[in-house]
């Protein structure tokens, strides 16, 4: 699952992308909301943890943009604004959740598998197609009971592809999702 993170404390940027990419997310981030538009226009993005006040284009700009283009990713506005008019109003504009700082990785980790989750119409943590199974959770794959072991690369394209069972996906779809490069092998 490919994650973006718009957050302008780079300290806490790196941290999330160090956490996130520890749970086998792949990771961009950026710094600054104009520069989120740059991400989307060269990746596909399972979720997006978003500030509120950033530089250049701030959060509540950024979604309300995002939405009219009609951008869907799921967004977590992650920030210190704590007015329940704040809440309401990025709730409004289009968010999926908010989360005020200072805050629980763990929590922030949970919330980014509910709105995923959400978004695929999947009501756990875990999808099934015929014997497959796949705990997005544990990372634990199964098929016809017997557990899996997957590499991280291996995982991360099994994933996309469970998430979008019955969807066709061109390997370029796959790339972007994953955050890889799909080699061909050649024959001689």
């Amino acid at each position: 699952m490919r994650i973006l993170v718009a957050e302008d404390e780079k300290a806490l940027n790196r941290i999330l992308v160090k956490q996130f990419t520890k749970l086998g997310y792949s990771v961009d981030s950026c710094f600054d909301g104009e520069s989120v538009f740059d991400f989307l226009a060269g990746a596909t993005y399972d979720a997006i943890v978003l500030d509120v006040m950033m530089p250049k284009k701030d959060g509540f700009t950024v979604l309300t943009e995002m939405r009219q283009q009609r951008i869907n990713t799921p967004v977590i506005f992650l920030t210190a604004k704590t007015e329940i008019s704040d809440r309401v109003h990025g709730l409004d504009l289009g968010a999926n959740d908010y989360l005020i700082k200072p805050f629980s990785f763990e929590e922030l980790a949970a919330r980014v598998r509910m709105i995923t989750r959400d978004s695929t119409g999947n009501s756990t943590n875990t999808f099934t197609v015929g014997d497959l199974t796949v705990d997005i959770k544990s990372r634990e794959v199964k098929r016809a009971g017997k557990r899996i072991e997957l590499s991280a690369r291996e995982y991360s394209i099994l994933e996309a592809l469970i998430r979008n069972a019955g969807t066709v996906m061109s390997r370029e779809k796959i790339e972007s999702r994953c955050g890889i490069t799909i080699t061909r092998a050649v024959q001689t």
